[in-house]
C-alpha cells in the first residue's frame, strides 16, 4: 500500500489534470462495479468454507464459477457503458479506459477469493507473500509506464495487464491451498452460496455507493481540476485500510465460530478487544494528522493541493468509526438482511445530503455528507443492532470509556503541536510535519506514562521487544 501511495504521488506530478482525472475516474468506476458484484460472495466464502469437512474444493469451485459468470457480465457491461460514462462524466477518454478494463474481470474477480480461502485454511503467511509480490509488481509497472508515456491510457493498460496475470496466479494458488477432497461443482451448493450472498451483495452495492458516492458526484458535477483536488484529500491513509481490513479478515472466522457455538458473549469480548486496541492507535493518529494536515497535503501532492486540506481533515473524522469493522460482527451474528436495510437507507440519505451540501459548500460538501451519514446513520444503527442480537447494554458494545481516555490524551498532546505550527509557519512542509509528529509523540507518550495508561504502555513495550529482537538478529548475523 505504501507502493500504491507512491505511484499516486508520481502520477500526480507527471500527468496533467485531465489525464489524471481520466485514470482516476476509470479506476473509480471499475472499483465500484467489482465491489458491488463481488463482496457478497467473498463474505459467503468466509461463512461456508470454515465449516465444510467433505468437499472444501467443491465449495471453492462453486465460488469460482459464480464469480467467473459475474465477471463475464461485468465485462459486457463495461463495453456497453463506456459511451454512457464518457457522456455523464464529460470525459470522452473514459470509453477507452472502460474498454481496457473489460478484459480484467475474467481473472481478477475469481482471484479475489484468495484472501477468504487462505485465511480460512490458516495460510495467512502465503497470502501475505502473494499480496506483497502482486502489489510491488503492479506499482512498479504503473509507475514505469506513467513516467515513460505520461498519458492515461497506457497506465490503465499496464494496470489491467498486471492485475490479469496476478488474478490468474491467485486462482492457481487458492486452488492448490485447499485439501484434495471432492471438487465436483454442485448446483445446490452454488444456489445456497448465491442466495446467502445475495442480501450481502445488495447491501454491498448500497455500501459501495455510500462510500464512493461523494467521488461520483464530484466527478459528474465538477471540473477535472476540482476532481483531482478532491480525490487528493478524500482518502484515508493506506495503512488504515491495512490495519482495519487485516483485523476484520482474521477475526471474522473466529466470530463466526463463537456465535455458532452459542458463545455470543465471547464474540462480543473479541469485538471489544479489537475496538480497544485499534482505537489506541487510530485515535492519536487522527488528532495528529488533523493538526498537520495542511503541510502534509503540500508535502504529498505539491503546493497546488493546499485546497485538499479541508477535504482531508473532514475525512479524518471518519477514523473513530473505523476502529472496528461492524460488518464482520453483523455477518457472524447472521444479520445479513439488516445490513442490507442499513446500507440502503445510508446510501439514500448520503445522496440527498451530498447534492444539497455540494450545491451549498462546493466539492467539500460531499466529504461532509459522507462523514455525517457514516457516523449518524451507519454506525449508530449497527451499534443498536449488535446490542439487540447479543443482547447487552448499548455502552457494552464498545469500550467507550477507554476510547474517550485515548481521545483526551491525544487532544492534550495536540496543543503544543498547534503552537509549534504557528511559530514555524512558512518553513518547509517536511520540517513542519516531522517536528509536529515528534512533539506529538513525545507529549502523548509522556502523558500516557503520567496517567499510567496501560493500553498505550503495552504498545510501547511490545515495540521495544520487537525492536530489541530485530537488533539482536542483525548483530548475530
Amino acid at each position: 500500500m505504501v507502493g500504491l501511495l507512491a505511484a499516486a504521488l508520481v502520477m500526480n506530478r507527471i500527468l496533467a489534470d485531465d489525464a489524471l482525472a481520466t485514470y482516476r475516474k476509470s479506476l473509480l468506476l471499475y472499483d465500484v462495479s467489482t465491489n458491488i458484484l463481488c463482496t457478497g460472495l467473498f463474505q459467503a466464502m468466509y461463512y461456508f468454507l470454515p465449516g465444510e469437512k467433505v468437499r472444501r474444493r467443491g465449495v471453492v469451485l462453486d465460488g469460482l464459477l459464480l464469480l467467473f459468470g459475474l465477471g463475464i457480465l461485468l465485462s459486457i457491461g463495461f463495453v456497453i457503458a463506456g459511451q454512457i460514462a464518457a457522456f455523464w462524466f464529460a470525459n470522452l477518454e473514459l470509453k477507452h479506459g472502460l474498454l481496457l478494463f473489460a478484459a480484467l474481470p475474467f481473472a481478477a474477480m475469481p482471484g479475489g477469493l484468495i484472501a477468504a480461502v487462505l485465511v480460512t485454511q490458516d495460510q495467512v503467511p502465503k497470502l501475505t507473500s502473494f499480496n506483497i509480490i502482486a502489489n510491488l509488481l503492479l506499482v512498479t509497472s504503473v509507475m514505469s509506464v506513467c513516467w515513460y508515456f505520461q498519458q492515461a491510457m497506457p497506465v490503465v493498460a499496464a494496470k489491467v495487464f498486471v492485475q490479469f496475470l496476478t488474478g490468474v496466479l491467485a486462482v492457481w494458488i487458492l486452488w492448490n491451498s485447499v485439501p484434495r477432497d471432492s471438487w465436483t461443482p454442485s448446483l445446490t451448493g452454488m444456489y445456497r452460496m448465491f442466495t446467502f450472498s445475495l442480501p450481502l451483495g445488495i447491501a454491498s452495492a448500497f455500501g459501495v455507493i455510500q462510500i464512493h458516492l461523494d467521488r461520483l458526484i464530484v466527478a459528474s458535477t465538477c471540473s477535472d481540476a476540482e476532481f483531482v483536488i478532491y480525490t487528493n484529500g478524500a482518502v484515508e491513509l493506506p495503512f488504515i485500510g491495512i490495519i482495519t481490513g487485516s483485523i476484520a479478515t482474521v477475526i471474522l472466522p473466529e466470530l463466526r465460530r463463537s456465535v455458532a457455538a452459542g458463545d455470543r458473549s465471547g464474540a462480543l469480548a473479541l469485538f471489544r478487544l479489537v475496538a480497544e486496541r485499534s482505537a489506541t492507535f487510530l485515535i492519536p493518529l487522527m488528532v495528529l494528522l488533523f493538526v498537520v494536515a495542511e503541510p502534509l497535503m503540500i508535502l504529498l501532492w505539491t503546493e497546488d493541493s493546499r485546497d485538499s486540506t479541508r477535504v482531508f481533515q473532514t475525512y479524518l473524522i471518519l477514523l473513530p468509526t473505523r476502529i472496528v469493522t461492524y460488518g464482520s460482527m453483523m455477518v457472524a451474528l447472521g444479520l445479513n438482511r439488516l445490513i442490507l436495510v442499513n446500507t440502503a437507507v445510508a446510501a439514500a440519505v448520503n445522496l440527498l445530503l451530498s447534492l444539497a451540501l455540494v450545491n451549498w459548500l462546493g466539492f467539500s460538501g460531499a466529504a461532509l455528507s459522507t462523514v455525517l451519514t457514516t457516523s449518524l446513520v451507519i454506525c449508530s444503527w449497527n451499534l443498536l443492532a449488535i446490542r439487540s442480537a447479543i443482547p447487552c447494554r448499548l455502552m457494552e458494545v464498545l469500550p467507550f470509556g477507554r476510547i474517550l481516555e485515548i481521545f483526551g490524551l491525544s487532544i492534550a498532546a495536540a496543543f503544543p503541536v498547534v503552537l509549534s505550527q504557528m511559530i514555524i509557519d512558512g518553513t518547509s512542509s517536511l520540517w513542519q510535519v516531522v517536528l509536529g509528529t515528534a512533539i506529538f509523540l513525545v507529549v502523548f507518550l509522556a502523558l500516557a506514562k503520567l496517567t499510567n495508561n496501560q493500553l498505550v504502555l503495552a504498545y510501547v513495550a511490545a515495540f521495544e521487544r520487537r525492536f530489541k529482537r530485530m537488533i539482536s538478529l542483525i548483530t548475530d548475523r
